[in-house]
């Protein structure tokens, strides 16, 4: 583990963010009006399909 740096806690400190916790935040900054539009795209998702329809 680097210096400075503890078990369970991220570089910002307490809670660490996960991944998983992508759209609850996109909603409350959509609540609070931070944000327009919750936008995205599962690009990985799109490449993983594109690479099994090359695959067959």
């Amino acid at each position: 583990m680097p210096p400075g740096r503890t078990a369970g806690r991220g570089p910002l400190g307490l809670p660490v963010f996960r991944e998983s916790d992508g759209p609850s935040v996109a909603r409350k900054a959509l609540e609070h009006r931070l944000i327009p539009s919750p936008r995205g795209s599962n690009r990985s998702y799109a490449d993983f399909v594109g690479d099994l329809t090359r695959w067959s």
